[in-house]
């Protein structure tokens, strides 16, 4: 009788509980993060079209029809990203200039990013309770309703579900040590360059989580990395060449090397203040203006606190 009262006290664990060292999807969570983000996203489908949505998507005679040659040869908006491209043709053949419906498409990429990062998570921490959490806050956090609410930014969304599924299918590989995992990991990063060339990113996540997972370094590990720091390198200097097409990159008259590296240490601590406070969000951050030749001294204070933090994490 005692062994029947432990094998039913057993059969009541909770989702949050359950054991996660196999590869078994554990659904219980995901309803629950699919509600709450879509609860909080629903009113971006009455939303219309503005500012970079012309160039895309209402003046872009380019995908009125689906021309892979021309999508997969041509820089738009100085950005090489035909998948992005390939989809914004998909969808004007399914909705025209109707825009409820790449808003819609654009939530349902966002619930997708979700949830991947539940099971990324989870797979890396195998916390069931900190994957949720983290994916409810990934879901419903204000930074990401530009990348949403903004139909031109489909290219955010698409390169961050393939970003992530990559990230998966890395962390399937240090768990199985199977060559095909790898192999998919990589398509994956392949698909997810294609959308956007932020995801050159993703072989530095790699060799930081081989450290978090206290890996040993060897030549196998450097070789893993060797084809995506190749696609990284490739599709980095296709963004150069991009950018530099639609001079969306400065030639360094206006700011000095110091300044840059004020501006990229603010970006840095700014990014993480408006994680915890998200407040005063704006969809444009102008350069300050240069009094008697030089920008505020507070951006230089940025700078310090950028090396003093990095600092901090490495002791």
């Amino acid at each position: 009788m005692n062994k029947r009262k432990r094998l039913k006290k057993t059969s009541r664990t909770n989702w949050l509980e359950l054991d996660v060292s196999s590869d078994r999807t554990i659904p219980g969570p995901i309803p629950f993060i699919i509600l709450i983000t879509f609860v909080v996203y629903s009113p971006v489908l009455l939303n219309g079209f503005i500012w970079d949505d012309f160039p895309y998507v209402v003046n872009n005679a380019d995908i009125r029809s689906i021309d892979l040659k021309h999508i997969f040869s041509e820089y738009v908006m100085g950005n090489y990203h035909p998948l992005t491209m390939l989809v914004f043709s998909i969808e004007f053949q399914l909705f025209g200039l109707n825009e409820i419906g790449y808003h819609a498409v654009n939530i349902i990429l966002h619930l997708i990013n979700s949830i991947l990062v539940f099971y990324a998570i989870r797979k890396l921490s195998s916390n069931v309770l900190l994957a949720f959490a983290v994916s409810v806050f990934f879901g419903v956090h204000p930074l990401h309703v530009e990348s949403v609410a903004w139909i031109a930014e489909l290219k955010d969304l698409l390169y961050t579900m393939f970003f992530l599924a990559s990230y998966i299918y890395y962390l399937r590989y240090l768990e199985s040590k199977k060559n095909n995992h790898l192999l998919i990991a990589l398509g994956l990063f392949s698909l997810s360059l294609l959308s956007k060339a932020m995801a050159v990113s993703l072989p530095i996540l790699l060799l930081l989580t081989d450290y978090f997972k206290n890996r040993k370094w060897s030549l196998k590990l450097l070789l893993e990395k060797v084809p995506f720091l190749t696609l990284s390198l490739v599709f980095g200097i296709v963004a150069l060449f991009a950018q530099r097409s639609a001079e969306a990159i400065g030639d360094g008259e206006m700011f000095n090397s110091l300044e840059r590296m004020a501006f990229a240490g603010y970006g840095f601590i700014m990014y993480l203040f408006k994680l915890l406070v998200p407040f005063n969000l704006s969809l444009f951050y102008p350069y300050p203006a240069k009094v008697n030749g030089s920008i505020p001294i507070e951006y230089y204070l940025y700078l310090v606190g950028f090396v003093v933090l990095m600092m901090s994490v490495i002791f």
